[in-house]
């Protein structure tokens, strides 16, 4: 997949998991920013949608089940033109949300393979490990929201690009770091040997890899 792509998804992380915790029940403005990562997603996925929008919409769907507690209603942070191409959100809400879903069983799957980092000793600064937190990515959006209070709607542009890089960065610490700042979270860390980390983790050690390379 282009990283174009990828960074894309990404940037989409936030607002879809804010979205799950708070479905949307009125209409948002949408940005500059929102509307550039939409045309590249819809360029990609090859949907026919101007991603043109200036508003998002929110109309609930009848529950399937006949509850109302069952009631869905579908994503709305994707500014397409028309508002109710539906399928193609889902689609793109999928997508995202696989992405997510994807990095964090890399953590996981690290952190099985690596040791407790208080029983090996390993803590900031270490020259020896590369500490790994497979649950404080997920955790990070959690952060932002309840600690800091921020929701990707209200964010400025500026910080949502900086979260596309924060957030992989709070569940993996490279060797030689001596910002203890960056352990935003007490427990939960693997002490991970580097060429596994290095390999299954490159995009957690080094996010800006995914951003779109200018001559």
């Amino acid at each position: 997949m282009p990283l174009e792509v990828v960074h894309a998804l990404d940037f989409f992380i936030w607002a879809a998991l804010d979205e799950i915790v708070f479905p949307p029940t009125e209409s948002r403005p949408f940005s500059d920013d929102e509307r550039h990562y939409n045309a590249i997603l819809n360029r990609h996925f090859g949907i026919d949608a101007r991603s043109t929008a200036e508003a998002s919409f929110a109309i609930p769907l009848p529950p399937a089940s006949g509850d109302p507690a069952d009631r869905k209603i579908p994503a709305t942070y994707f500014p397409d033109e028309g508002g109710l191409e539906v399928t193609a959100a889902i689609a793109k809400d999928l997508a995202v949300l696989n992405n997510f879903e994807h990095r964090v069983r890399r953590l996981r799957d690290v952190a099985r393979l690596s040791s407790d980092a208080a029983a090996v000793g390993a803590k900031m600064p270490t020259s020896r490990w590369v500490l790994v937190n497979p649950e404080a990515y997920s955790g990070y959006f959690r952060h932002i929201r309840d600690e800091q209070g921020l929701r990707f709607a209200d964010a400025p542009y500026q910080h949502r690009e900086a979260v596309t890089m924060i957030a992989p960065m709070a569940a993996v610490i490279a060797r030689d770091t001596d910002d203890e700042s960056r352990m935003l979270f007490k427990d939960g860390w693997k002490a991970a040997e580097p060429v596994i980390a290095e390999r299954l983790l490159p995009d957690c050690l080094d996010p800006q890899i995914l951003l779109p390379q200018t001559a």
